[in-house]
């Protein structure tokens, strides 16, 4: 987790300077790596003043074709997820878990597509008589995602603009502009955001708008902090219908959205009849997890 001192280190190393304020410093000390906090300062225009000579990503689509089998629209300027995509080092044990797990003909949820890399992975392992259903709210990456199906002609996959809460309306999306993780993004349903961030008003909706005839055997779901506002609304789909769901637990970023802890979060689901258990390195099962063990950020699989 970032620390004040980290903060601190990385104005004097990168921007040859004491921070402002102890505010500023509270504020940066709320990304949600030290990676994360790395990519901020590297892509302040106060960094790029300093070192003109330093390479800054370009913002510029291109088309890669992935070794799984798909072509993907990715963003230069973009390195946490595309540049990863492009290395072919995303995510690397939730895709092993997937491609272990998904099979030929299921219908499936992504849950936070981004810029489609797991809608493209799962239209590919499910075929043409399988179904994926995305959603994506960020318009930008909501079109690359679109772009993307399309290329590869998987008509049996739809992604909707909008993001799933327990009601209908709208909500703010909080993020930060030039960042280089383009997954940081998260919602603000009482409007209050970040110093040094933006916002942008989208749709919200349940999940249970989209899924009255669809039976989903697999669900992934990463959409920094909101996963119990999500799946709290469809405790009826997901009694009914069963399927193993993959998430992400932020503790950060589960309190600032959903207002709960990961204890509340796996216990609901536990309540459902779920198991919560640590995704291996390697896409393997692992430990059991409780929510009390002091998560931090974690994936993880809830199998019923």
């Amino acid at each position: 987790m970032v620390s004040k001192e980290h903060v601190v280190w990385g104005y004097r190393l990168l921007l040859e300077r004491e921070p402002e304020s102890e505010a500023v410093v509270a504020a940066k000390a709320q990304c949600s790596s030290v990676s994360a906090l790395v990519e901020e300062f590297l892509r302040s225009s106060e960094f790029r003043n300093k070192h003109p000579n330093l390479a800054v990503p370009e913002n510029r689509w291109v088309m890669v074709e992935h070794p799984l089998g798909f072509r993907i629209w990715v963003n230069l300027a973009d390195l946490a997820v595309s540049w990863a995509i492009m290395q072919g080092q995303y995510e690397p044990a939730e895709v092993a878990f997937v491609r272990q797990h998904v099979r030929d003909g299921d219908s499936v949820l992504d849950i936070g597509t981004n810029i489609g890399f797991f809608s493209l992975l799962l239209s590919k392992l499910t075929g043409p008589t399988g179904r994926v259903v995305g959603f994506e709210p960020l318009s930008f990456l909501y079109e690359a995602a679109i772009k993307s199906v399309e290329e590869n002609q998987f008509v049996q996959c739809s992604i909707h603009n909008v993001a799933l809460a327990s009601q209908h309306g709208s909500a703010q999306l909080i993020y930060a502009p030039g960042s280089t993780n383009w997954g940081g993004a998260f919602l603000s349903f009482d409007g209050v955001g970040l110093p040094e961030h933006a916002s942008v008003s989208v749709p919200v909706a349940p999940l249970t708008d989209f899924v009255s005839d669809f039976a989903a055997r697999f669900v992934k779901i990463d959409v920094e902090g909101a996963e119990h506002v999500v799946l709290s609304a469809a405790q009826d789909y997901l009694h009914q219908h069963r399927p193993v769901v993959m998430s992400e637990i932020h503790e950060v970023q589960l309190k600032r959205v959903s207002g709960v802890t990961a204890f509340e979060y796996i216990g609901m689901m536990r309540r459902l009849g779920y198991r919560c258990f640590q995704l291996g390195t390697q896409g393997e099962i692992g430990r059991e997890l409780t929510g009390q063990e002091g998560i931090g950020l974690a994936s993880v699989i809830f199998i019923p």
